[in-house]
């Protein structure tokens, strides 16, 4: 499986901390929902664009079947892209309120938010809160991160973030496991004693 290209840059990670610090800065209550998306669900930056209201269900769940890049609306590369995401109740009671405003876009109105306004918001939270900065598919890698060091398991991570094969979870992640791996041998070593 082939990294994108945002994988193949280095990944930075924001701590749960230092995300409630952000997003205790973004003040705007689409883009404050936007931000939270991206972090606890772990979509990509197009995937959440392209929501509309009726990908968010009663059950709590995302309905990802597009992307938008470069303003055009394109299906997943992969049939894996297409997928729920259950949220937490958090983040679904900060979304649910946005079915209620007027348009079909669930981060927008009749047309979805701007990638330059999302970007705006996203530095101006950055400064003003003071929190190291990141780039926007980072919340992404943050959201895997937390899941994985949390002992989540990978494959459900890779179905998650819909990864096309487990594979790709695993060379993204790498570094995680093999910490994982540290804290299984612990764990043997301790059962091991008695």
């Amino acid at each position: 499986a082939k990294k994108s290209k945002d994988d193949q840059k280095e990944m930075s990670v924001w701590t749960v901390e230092e995300f409630e610090q952000f997003i205790a800065c973004v003040d705007h209550p689409i883009y404050n929902a936007f931000f939270r998306c991206l972090y606890w669900a772990g979509l990509r930056k197009g995937e959440a664009i392209a929501l509309l209201k009726t990908d968010l269900t009663d059950q709590q769940d995302l309905l990802i079947s597009k992307t938008i890049y470069r303003k055009e609306v394109h299906s997943p590369k992969t049939n894996a892209g297409t997928r729920s995401v259950r949220l937490d109740d958090e983040t679904y009671k900060y979304l649910l309120p946005l079915t209620k405003r007027a348009g079909r876009y669930l981060f927008g109105d009749l047309a979805p938010l701007s990638t330059s306004q999302i970007d705006r918001y996203f530095l101006a939270g950055i400064k003003k809160s003071g929190v190291p900065k990141i780039r926007i598919h980072d919340l992404r890698h943050s959201h895997a991160t937390n899941l994985i060091n949390a002992g989540a398991n990978i494959v459900a991570v890779s179905k998650r973030l819909g990864h096309s094969d487990v594979s790709m979870t695993l060379k993204v992640y790498t570094h995680l496991l093999q910490k994982t791996d540290e804290q299984l041998i612990n764990t043997l070593n301790c059962l091991a004693k008695g």
